[in-house]
């Protein structure tokens, strides 16, 4: 999440990209899988919900 022009803008991938998460269960195998899931993008590039998610989904 970065914040440009005065306004906050959530990072993330395209609906269509195959790592995309849609649903609370594809959120819930993902954190089982690897452990934990940070909320939002940080040092790691690729490794938060924010970056799994497709921004423009409502």
């Amino acid at each position: 999440m970065s914040v440009e022009n005065g306004e906050w803008i959530m990072h993330g991938v395209d609906s269509s990209d195959p790592g995309c998460l849609h649903t609370v269960s594809d959120l819930e195998e993902k954190i089982e899988e690897i452990g934990f899931l940070p909320l939002f993008a940080g040092d790691v590039p690729g490794f938060s919900v924010e970056e799994m998610t497709d921004p423009a989904a409502d």
